[in-house]
C-alpha cells in the first residue's frame, strides 16, 4: 500500500494536534463550566446572606425581586414548617428537604422536580433574630435549564477557539508538508529524467536545507553520469574504429614496409654522403615510414586495455626528435616554427612513442590550422613550441596564429571524429588527450589574442639530479 510522504508528515502531526488541541479545549470547557457553577453558588450565598442580615421582612414581594436578580426561585419556611413567603406558588412537600445550617456551606447538589421543571435545590437556616426576626429555612431552587445554558455559553468559547486553532494548525501543517514534498517530487522527476538519459541539472530550492543538499547531490550525479556516458560513447567509438580498421591494418603495414625496403634498396644502389641534405631527408622518410605501422597499431588499440610501457624519457630529446618529424610538413606548408633555445632539464617514465605521437598530432594540427591546409594566406603562418617546468608539472604549450576554433567544434573538441577540416578524421586531439591521461596528465586549450594555445600537461617530471 502506497503511503505518500505528505501523509507520512501530515498524519502524525494531525493526530498530535487533534489530541492536544482537543484535550486543551475540553479542559478549558470543563473549567469554564466549573467556574459558572462556582459563580452561581457564590451569588446564591450572597443572596442568603443578604436575606439573613437584611433589616426587612421576608415577604413574597421581597423574594420575587430577589429571584428576578439571581434567577433562582426562593421559598421561606418557619420553624413549624409553614411557608411564610415564596417567589412562586407551589406545593412544598416538607419531608423531602433537609436544610443545611450555614449559608457559607451552600452548594447546589440535589435536583428536584417542581411544576414540570427541574431545579437544583439547596436549603439554609437563616438566623434573623439579630434583626428582630426568628429562625427560618430558606430553600433555593435554581433552574437546571438556566444552569445548562450558562454552562454551554461558558464552554462554547474555548471549544470554538480550539476548533479554529485545530483548523489553522492543520492548514499550516498541510502547507509545510506540501512545501517539503514539492521539491521531493521535483527530485523524483529529475531522477526519472536521468533514467531516460536526460542529464539536465535541476534548479536548486531557495531554502538552504537538507532538500537543497539532496538536489545538489542529484545534480552532481547527473553531471557525473553525463560525463560517464560521454566517456562510454567515446570508448565505443574507439572500439568501433578498431574493429573497422583491423581489415586495412595489414595492407597499410605492408605498404609501409614496401616503401621502407624500396628506400633501403635505393640507398644501397645510390649511396649518399652524410653531408648530403638528401641523405637526411631519406632518413626522415624512413623514420616516418617506421612510425606509420606503430601509429596505425596504436590507433587501432584505442579503447582496448593494454599494458602501459615505462621507460625513461628525456624531455629535450623527445622535443628535438618530434621537431625533426614535423619540420618537413611545416616547410612544405609554409609555416614558421618558433621554438625555445633551451628545454627544461627534465625526464620522466612513460611510453616514449605514445608521447611523441601526442606531440606530433598537436603540432600537425597547429601547422594545418595556421596555413589552412597549405592554401595561400595573407598572414605569416607561425607555430610556437614552448615548455615550462613548475614544481612537478611539465607544461608543453603549442600555439598558432590560425583563425581559431569554430564554436560547434570547440564544444566537442576532444571527442573522436569531431573535425571541420576537409579530409580530417577528428582523431588527433582525441588520441592526444587519451595519451596524456594515460600518463596522469591532460590536454586543454585556450584562445589568447590572435593565438590558439594547446597545453599538454604531464605530472611527475623530475630534473636530472632526481633520485627517481
Amino acid at each position: 500500500m502506497r503511503w505518500p510522504l505528505r501523509l507520512q508528515i501530515l498524519t502524525p502531526m494531525a493526530v498530535i494536534l487533534l489530541v492536544t488541541v482537543g484535550s486543551v479545549s475540553v479542559l478549558n470547557a470543563w473549567l469554564a463550566a466549573t467556574r459558572v457553577r462556582t459563580e452561581v453558588e457564590t451569588q446564591l450565598r450572597a443572596v442568603a446572606r443578604t436575606l439573613e442580615e437584611g433589616n426587612f421582612p421576608l415577604e413574597s414581594n421581597v423574594l420575587r425581586q430577589t429571584s428576578g436578580l439571581s434567577g433562582a426561585e426562593l421559598l421561606v419556611v418557619n420553624e413549624v414548617g409553614e411557608t411564610t413567603a415564596a417567589s412562586f406558588s407551589a406545593t412544598f412537600p416538607r419531608t423531602k428537604f433537609s436544610a443545611i445550617t450555614d449559608w457559607r456551606e451552600l452548594q447546589l447538589s440535589e435536583t428536584f422536580e417542581l411544576q414540570g421543571q427541574t431545579y437544583f435545590h439547596t436549603g439554609v437556616k437563616l438566623d434573623r433574630r439579630p434583626v428582630g426576626g426568628g429562625l427560618v429555612e430558606l430553600h433555593i431552587f435554581y433552574p437546571e435549564r438556566a444552569w445548562q445554558q450558562a454552562t454551554r455559553q461558558a464552554s462554547l468559547g474555548p471549544l470554538l477557539i480550539g476548533g479554529v486553532a485545530l483548523v489553522v494548525v492543520s492548514l499550516a501543517a498541510w502547507v509545510v508538508a506540501a512545501s517539503l514534498t514539492h521539491p521531493v517530487r521535483m527530485l523524483q522527476t529529475q531522477v526519472q529524467e536521468i533514467a531516460r538519459g536526460n542529464y539536465e541539472s535541476l534548479p536548486l530550492p531557495v531554502r538552504n536545507d537538507e532538500v537543497r543538499d539532496l538536489a545538489t547531490a542529484v545534480n552532481q550525479l547527473a553531471v557525473r553520469l553525463s560525463q560517464y556516458e560521454a566517456e562510454v560513447r567515446g570508448n565505443e567509438r574507439l572500439r568501433t574504429l578498431s574493429q573497422l580498421g583491423s581489415g586495412i591494418a595489414h595492407q597499410v603495414r605492408n605498404a609501409a614496409t614496401g616503401c621502407r625496403i624500396a628506400i633501403d634498396l635505393h640507398q644501397r644502389e645510390c649511396p649518399l654522403t652524410r653531408d648530403d641534405q638528401n641523405s637526411d631527408r631519406l632518413q626522415i622518410a624512413k623514420r616516418q615510414l617506421t612510425l606509420i605501422e606503430t601509429h596505425v597499431q596504436r590507433l587501432l588499440a584505442l579503447g582496448k586495455p593494454s599494458e602501459q610501457l615505462h621507460e625513461r624519457i628525456e624531455l629535450g630529446a623527445l622535443l628535438d626528435d618530434t621537431l625533426e618529424l614535423v619540420r618537413p610538413t611545416a616547410t612544405h606548408l609554409g609555416a614558421e616554427l618558433q621554438v625555445s633555445t633551451a628545454w627544461p632539464n627534465a625526464a620522466t617514465e612513460g611510453d616514449g612513442e605514445a608521447l611523441q605521437q601526442m606531440l606530433v598530432n598537436v603540432l600537425i594540427n597547429a601547422i594545418q590550422a595556421t596555413t589552412n591546409g597549405g592554401k595561400q594566406e595573407t598572414h605569416s603562418a607561425r607555430v610556437i613550441l614552448e615548455a615550462t617546468l613548475i614544481g612537478s608539472t611539465l607544461t608543453i604549450a603549442v600555439g598558432d596564429n590560425g583563425p581559431g576554433l569554430p564554436d560547434h567544434v570547440a564544444e566537442r573538441l576532444f571527442q573522436p571524429f569531431q573535425s571541420d577540416k576537409p579530409g580530417g578524421t577528428g582523431l588527433g586531439l582525441s588520441v592526444a588527450r587519451h595519451t596524456a591521461r594515460l600518463h596522469g596528465g591532460d590536454v586543454r586549450w585556450s584562445r589568447i589574442g590572435d593565438l590558439t594555445w594547446f597545453y599538454l600537461e604531464l605530472p611527475n617530471w623530475h630534473g636530472w639530479n632526481s633520485d627517481r
